[in-house]
């Protein structure tokens, strides 16, 4: 098999996430590659339009950043943050292009993050030179919508996205995007991503002729070279302390839902007015919550090996998200076999399952997140929790494995 995956970038999140996918696949001797508008990696199976240690590549992607954000300024000059609205269709590359970068004819063409990089009408080029088998593998909602990324409860991407909450009410960019995507949406096409996600796009008219299969990544085995008492003690945590981990990139970021968390942590704090010696450990930027009843350290970003010391040093992880695809510290907690405490939102709904291994609760409901918190800490059975890890596990290798949906048995 012949692999190729397209992302913008090699680099955040979903950049990692696609550079270990690749490479996975790659270890099993299939010609696999990624193809990213800008690289920063050193991965010999990373192929970039631009490339970081090339000066004056370098300097025309500074020039290509610049002149799309002065044709998004342009065209939506008023638009909600919270709503992400930056996909515009916008194609970098000329499908003819990516073949030359690529060297060969690929039989699989998954399509990940891409916004500012590929649009869909490339993609759809792309598949008519080749014949392959194009897959969109949603790390958020972009492809669903006429130009957001998460589109929180409005349902417009169920038939014309007008009028847009995210931008001026008066524009019909929304609605002309959403029209672009669905003229150049590939009939079975795969389309794949988490159960709440893949539910979306069920609903969607993009992929109203798509073949769509939920897919949960579980790509990594956890190692931790040092013991729960070494992780405690890098962070200064007291052995004998509850400890709730909490993390995001932006701790403000209004999707990851910390004022949720927050009112939670409130809640026991009243419920509880003798001391209970709980930590809430907090890693990402721009954290500013401060309370007397609980210990709260900062530890700000963490590489890959010290986010594992963090789950290793915490009794429970919390992930109050209300609009997320994931988050990836979720397959984290899980892998690390973590109590996971969520709302009924993202991948929670895929790898959590109620008062087995974590605490599913009702999106906003932080009497009940409060009562989950409670629950993992003190009530949980760490046992019985490994086991049923194991059955999850095995039924996504058997149900929801991306590299089964691909052909690739894994």
């Amino acid at each position: 098999m012949k692999y190729l995956k397209l992302s913008t970038y090699d680099t955040g999140g979903a950049g990692s996430a696609a550079v270990q996918s690749v490479q996975q696949i790659s270890d099993r001797d299939v010609n696999a590659k990624l193809l990213v508008l800008y690289k920063t990696t050193s991965n010999v199976n990373v192929i970039g339009l631009f490339c970081e240690k090339n000066k004056i590549q370098k300097l025309l992607y500074r020039i290509y950043r610049r002149l799309v954000r002065m044709y998004k300024s342009y065209k939506s000059p008023h638009s909600n943050a919270k709503y992400c609205y930056y996909d515009f269709q916008l194609s970098a590359i000329s499908a003819k292009r990516i073949l030359r970068l690529y060297g060969d004819i690929p039989d699989v063409i998954d399509v990940y993050w891409c916004t500012d990089f590929v649009s869909f009408k490339t993609i759809y080029q792309l598949q008519k030179m080749t014949n392959a088998r194009v897959v969109y593998s949603m790390s958020d909602n972009a492809y669903l919508t006429g130009g957001c990324h998460y589109p929180w409860d409005c349902k417009g991407y169920m038939h014309d996205c007008f009028p847009c909450p995210a931008i001026n009410r008066n524009s019909t960019l929304s609605r002309s995007t959403l029209r672009f995507k669905k003229k150049y949406s590939i009939p079975n096409a795969l389309v794949t991503g988490t159960g709440n996600d893949c539910m979306r796009a069920a609903q969607s008219v993009v992929f109203s002729n798509a073949i769509i299969r939920p897919s949960v990544s579980l790509g990594f085995a956890p190692s931790v070279s040092h013991s729960r008492a070494y992780c405690r003690a890098k962070w200064s945590i007291p052995s004998d302390s509850l400890v709730i981990f909490f993390g995001a990139l932006n701790v403000n970021d209004p999707r990851k839902g910390f004022n949720y968390l927050v009112d939670a942590l409130n809640k026991i704090k009243d419920a509880n007015q003798e001391c209970i010696n709980i930590t809430l450990l907090i890693a990402g930027q721009n954290n500013a919550y401060r309370d007397d009843f609980y210990n709260i350290i900062d530890v700000g970003m963490l590489d890959f090996q010290q986010l594992l010391q963090a789950y290793c040093a915490s009794d429970v992880f919390v992930c109050p998200s209300v609009e997320d695809s994931g988050p990836m510290m979720i397959n984290y907690a899980f892998c690390c076999n973590i109590p996971i405490v969520a709302f009924e939102m993202g991948v929670a709904i895929d790898l959590v399952q109620h008062k087995e291994n974590g605490w599913i609760s009702p999106l906003y409901d932080t009497d009940d997140m409060r009562d989950g918190i409670m629950y993992c800490l003190n009530t949980i059975d760490r046992v019985k929790l490994v086991e049923v890890n194991k059955k999850i596990t095995q039924d996504i290798k058997e149900n929801k494995s991306y590299f089964r949906h691909i052909g690739l048995e894994f």
